[in-house]
């Protein structure tokens, strides 16, 4: 599946925060992570109609997997956000 979406889908596993674009006008991104991961995962003739990843699935179990502090690390947005809720939670 990495090796998929790395070179037919040119997806960075080094620098994930530069994976797609913002689309102002739709508030997402233009290319969507999740398509991908489910199109890398009917990749065998016989199960092209069957999704072996599901994003409403395996999202949740995906996301218990993350280490925030390797996350942010990678991605300034995220660093934000959680420098941002560990100084919050930190206020008496």
């Amino acid at each position: 599946m990495r090796w998929w979406l790395s070179t037919q889908r040119k997806v960075s596993f080094e620098n994930p925060e530069a994976f797609s674009e913002y689309d102002a006008e739709k508030d997402c991104c233009r290319e969507k992570l999740s398509e991908y991961l489910i199109e890398s995962s009917v990749q065998d003739e016989l199960d092209r109609d069957k999704a072996r990843f599901s994003k409403g699935d395996h999202t949740p179990l995906l996301l218990r997997e993350i280490d925030p502090n390797e996350v942010q690390k990678k991605c300034p947005l995220f660093r934000e956000l959680y420098n941002y809720l560990n100084n919050f939670c930190r206020c008496p």
